[in-house]
């Protein structure tokens, strides 16, 4: 049997109709724990609606709603014309960490990669003359890169490092060097120390696009200034996809 056409089905147990519990929150705890305790794969075809609104005896709008709480919380995904599937198991990041993209995913046993999208000299903007500790206007890097986890686009990483402190690092070709490496090798430079903030947004229609997610979709938004022994060394804004990640606090 092929993975599309996985039929297993929840045992369905008996519903609470007298319950103060919505039915739909019912049928949704019982499909979660279905979820976990099944063979059920990343890819694997989930249960149809109808299935489960044969299966359950209740009408479709209750299994739909339920179903809708599993693919926001990235449970699992629909896909037009085709039904709903399990989703991969969210990437989980720590909110404090200094390590490089390529060094978190291995740790997760997933495989990293990059693709350079812009690569550009800016000048430092109040903001950034801030964060990096250097005079305003100032030369800086910007260098943004869409990072790939086992294939899959799942972030966009915005880096900014001063050109004083890392003269001819524009001349660097990102796509087959790590920042990290660079600085540490060619500037004597690394991460000791990160002061993080997270908040929620929304992809833009260019976010949405290299994301490869709808525009509107709910993005983490990591702000990071990185430290060295003696004073920072990056700036950076990371957008992470929020069905692909989850924090440890």
């Amino acid at each position: 049997m092929s993975k599309a056409d996985n039929t297993l089905m929840p045992a369905a147990l008996a519903l609470d109709r007298d319950s103060s519990k919505p039915l739909y929150l019912q049928i949704y705890e019982e499909l979660c724990d279905f979820l976990s305790n099944s063979d059920l794969k990343p890819g694997d075809r989930f249960p149809a609606e109808l299935e489960l609104v044969d299966k359950y005896d209740v009408a479709r709008i209750t299994v739909r709603r339920a179903i809708a709480e599993m693919v926001q919380e990235g449970r699992l995904v629909r896909k037009a014309g085709k039904g709903t599937f399990v989703a991969a198991p969210k990437i989980e990041r720590q909110l404090v960490n200094v390590s490089s993209f390529s060094k978190r995913m291995e740790a997760l046993g997933l495989q990293a990669s990059s693709q350079v999208l812009v690569t550009k000299v800016v000048v430092a903007t109040p903001r950034l003359s801030r964060e990096l500790g250097v005079e305003q206007d100032s030369a800086v890097l910007a260098l943004v890169r869409l990072r790939f986890s086992n294939q899959t686009p799942v972030a966009i990483e915005n880096s900014y490092v001063s050109l004083l402190t890392c003269p001819d690092l524009d001349q660097v070709d990102f796509n087959t060097s790590s920042l990290y490496q660079v600085l540490d090798e060619r500037y004597g430079l690394y991460p000791v120390k990160s002061e993080k903030t997270l908040e929620l947004t929304t992809a833009n229609a260019w976010e949405a696009k290299y994301l490869n997610v709808p525009q509107g979709s709910p993005l983490f938004l990591v702000r990071a200034q990185v430290h060295g022994e003696e004073k920072p060394i990056e700036y950076v804004k990371i957008l992470l996809r929020g069905d692909r990640f989850r924090f440890r606090i």
